[in-house]
């Protein structure tokens, strides 16, 4: 029995991580497309601002 509790609390961990790693992964690519609509914006409006001049 003690083999399988010692399996049970790696895979939990194991478990655990994955979670943890997916969680940053998700967390990333959503900061990335935030950032890349803040610069799509700024560029948009120096366009705009570039062309009433």
């Amino acid at each position: 029995m003690e083999g399988l509790d010692l399996f049970a609390t790696e895979l939990v961990q194991y478990l655990f991580k994955v979670l943890i790693l997916g969680a940053t992964i998700v967390a990333a690519v959503f900061t990335g497309i935030g950032i890349r609509k803040a610069i799509n914006k700024k560029k948009q409006q120096q366009e705009t601002t570039a062309n009433e001049s």
